[in-house]
């Protein structure tokens, strides 16, 4: 067997320890990237949380701002059912002249204004495979509307319009701002 030199086996033994360093600093680079990655996430979060906080205070402060303001809301009422109809909107009626005597609410309505009444009709065969005397059945379904405008802020509105809705009634609300 051969004997190697003395100087490779001191050249291979540079190399292994240069190596090592090489990985002990690769090592120190990887712990030192976590860390500055571990203080940029923890500071992005810090920030994503101060931003958020800014603008939930806003959105509180508007929210204030916007209860406070007078707002135009319309309320369109519908019903196939005229007699439920006029029940649900001298209600409402009732409940907004409560609140300005007792309360004294600036709540200004106007109506219920009666829109004209839809009438929906069908005519079909009274026989179902054609056959036999030619008859015919007439169908209609009637749909009533009333539209009630109001001009006051939403807790008012809320306060008004706090009880059951019948069955058969259909409500929509428009709100515009001033």
């Amino acid at each position: 067997m051969q004997e190697m030199p003395l100087t490779h086996h001191k050249i291979q033994l540079d190399r292994d320890v240069e190596s090592i360093k090489d990985c002990q600093i690769c090592e120190y680079n990887n712990i030192i990237n976590e860390e500055i990655e571990e203080i940029y996430f923890k500071s992005f979060i810090k920030n994503i949380f101060q931003k958020t906080k800014n603008i939930m205070t806003d959105l509180k402060e508007k929210k204030v701002e916007d209860e406070q303001q007078t707002k135009k809301i319309r309320m369109i009422v519908t019903s196939r059912s005229a007699q439920d109809l006029e029940n649900f909107t001298n209600q409402v009626i009732e409940k907004t002249r409560g609140l300005q005597r007792d309360q004294g609410a600036q709540v200004v309505f106007k109506g219920p204004v009666r829109m004209p009444t839809k009438h929906l009709k069908m005519t079909v065969r009274k026989s179902p495979c054609g056959e036999g005397s030619k008859t015919w059945d007439r169908f209609e379904m009637r749909i009533h509307k009333r539209v009630i405008d109001f001009q006051c802020t939403l807790p008012a509105f809320k306060d008004i319009t706090n009880f059951k809705i019948g069955p058969g009634i259909n409500v929509e609300l428009n709100v515009e701002q001033q």
